[in-house]
């Protein structure tokens, strides 16, 4: 399985809770998701296979409003606003630009991060456990990977010493 598609699988049961007790009441839900790149076809295939999975299909029991900025950040307030309108019963925001917008956004619409590097850094969550506010979902912990690879490479590749040229 690649990664997005992982991703987009883990985002999918992230919303399902919520989205279950909709279900009982045999209501149309609403996912607004927002992607701060370009799009990219098959992790949102993958997300609606997981929905379909779940007795969620578009055009029955199910909306998926998608917007994209293409890569223009300054686009995305503009582009969760046009979420936001239309009422959606979750948002799902792909990368940290998107999450900032969205969290700007609403206080009241539910949003799951998809993911986020480093989502109590950025203030969209207080901490793990207990996250507090609007916004769950998956965090990547790259920027923790990558602070333990600088370190562990430093240590081991680098001179300790200052060399006398």
């Amino acid at each position: 399985m690649k990664r997005r598609e992982f991703i987009f699988l883990v985002m999918g049961t992230a919303i399902i809770c919520p989205m279950m007790a909709m279900a009982q009441q045999s209501k149309t839900v609403r996912v607004g998701m927002l992607n701060p790149s370009f799009a990219v076809q098959q992790p949102l295939d993958a997300f609606r296979k997981q929905l379909g999975d779940l007795g969620y299909i578009e055009g029955k029991n199910l909306i998926i409003d998608y917007r994209t900025a293409e890569g223009h950040f300054e686009r995305l307030p503009q582009l969760v606003k046009e979420l936001v309108a239309l009422r959606p019963d979750v948002l799902v925001a792909i990368a940290t630009p998107a999450i900032a917008a969205a969290q700007r956004a609403t206080s009241t619409i539910p949003i799951v991060m998809s993911p986020s590097t480093d989502p109590i850094g950025s203030g969209f969550i207080k901490s793990f456990a207990h996250p507090g506010g609007n916004i769950t979902g998956v965090a990547n912990m790259y920027g923790d990977v990558m602070a333990s690879q600088w370190k562990r490479y430093t240590s081991y590749c680098l001179p300790r010493k200052r060399l006398p040229y």
